[in-house]
């Protein structure tokens, strides 16, 4: 995480070229090819020398076509929040997670431009520490709704009106910020409340899932249940909320 930081800092700003995957709208960097090549490299790298083969090894990356779930799997988003890198807007990260056999395990997100580092191991705890901040550990805590800062990722106005327009009278702000892999370390830092996403893809997801988990929050799909990963085919979307266990129905009735 620590070396793709380098590389997106390094270009922030200053590389401009992109181009479009499946529309104008989604779009991939140069500084994404390079930061994910960057991660994949030191984690193949790594597992090689600790012994293992890499026929145990596999991944799932956001630029790369043909994705490989094995007994110990790497999730890398080489840049979350590439429209706001490619636009100058200084909220993006890369986000690493680490499954083995299909249950998420750890998860490290890197805020490059304040040095800001999430990490979190299953049963061990979340933290953060920064240029801004020291180490500490993260605990997500339930508020009253009227304190809440909640977050939206819509694919138009017309679904982001018909999900938010009762929770927008009972909360004090909404926010489209464009990484969904921050928000989730924000809400784990009891910054954020809830989250409220049309259509993420497991790489966004999986090492802010562990981070947040292990500060004491979750993510659910829109049917209330745990949200549970596709492994079998890594291209599915997903639409789901995130918050404190005890503010899963408020923020279900709020949104429905």
């Amino acid at each position: 995480a620590l070396k793709s930081g380098k590389i997106i800092k390094k270009n922030f700003r200053v590389v401009g070229g992109f181009k479009s995957k499946t529309s104008f709208k989604d779009i991939v960097t140069t500084t994404d090819t390079a930061s994910q090549k960057a991660a994949h490299l030191i984690l193949k790298q790594g597992m090689r020398k600790l012994g293992f083969k890499d026929s145990e090894v596999g991944f799932v990356e956001e630029e790369s076509l043909i994705n490989k779930v094995r007994t110990h799997s790497f999730i890398i988003d080489p840049v979350d929040g590439t429209s706001n890198f490619a636009s100058g807007i200084p909220y993006f990260c890369i986000s690493i997670a680490y499954a083995r056999n299909g249950v998420l395990q750890a998860g490290v997100i890197l805020e490059p431009l304040t040095n800001t580092l999430y990490w979190a191991q299953k049963d061990k705890g979340a933290y953060m520490q920064s240029d801004l901040f020291k180490k500490k550990r993260l605990k997500l805590t339930p508020k009253p709704i009227n304190s809440w800062m909640v977050v939206g990722s819509f694919p138009d106005v017309k679904s982001f009106n018909q999900r938010l327009e009762k929770l927008s009278l009972q909360v004090r702000g909404i926010r489209i910020l464009g990484a969904i892999a921050l928000d989730l370390c924000l809400m784990a830092d009891n910054v954020l409340d809830g989250i409220v996403s049309h259509g993420c893809y497991v790489w966004d997801l999986t090492a802010g899932r562990v981070i947040l988990n292990e500060a004491e929050g979750e993510i659910f799909d829109f049917k209330g249940k745990k949200l549970e990963f596709d492994w079998k085919n890594t291209k599915t979307r997903y639409k789901f909320i995130a918050c404190h266990p005890e503010n899963k129905k408020k923020l279900l009735n709020l949104i429905s």
